[in-house]
């Protein structure tokens, strides 16, 4: 879950407080979960969202299921999707092209 779902200072209105961005955030943390076969931050039981809130992030994924991406690039990614500005995170659709681009062998992914 993106921190600033966690955040209760932020005023909510009517809206509702998914966006692509906060999307985006729990692409890294789902993916980060499938490569490595673990949940973030495995040595937390309780306190995820105080880690989440004190800016905390994962590791990089300690071994890639996916053979096309190297952990260099993986964590690169991650990153930039779990950005603590949400608006500063990759869009789903640049997620993609950098993951197609680097699919395809043409650039790296941390462009």
């Amino acid at each position: 879950m993106a921190p600033e779902l966690l955040d209760l200072e932020i005023p909510r209105g009517d809206l509702t407080p998914y966006t692509e961005a906060t999307d985006i955030y729990s692409f890294a943390m789902t993916t980060i979960e499938v490569y490595t076969g673990l949940m973030p931050f495995p040595h937390l039981r309780h306190n995820v969202g105080a880690a989440l809130l004190a800016q905390a992030r994962p590791s990089r994924p300690v071994r890639t299921v996916l053979r096309t991406l190297s952990e260099t690039t993986c964590g690169i990614l991650f990153q930039k999707c779990w950005l603590e500005e949400p608006a500063h995170r990759l869009s789903a659709g640049d997620a993609r092209q950098r993951l197609e681009i680097h699919r395809k062998g043409r650039l790296p992914i941390a462009m």
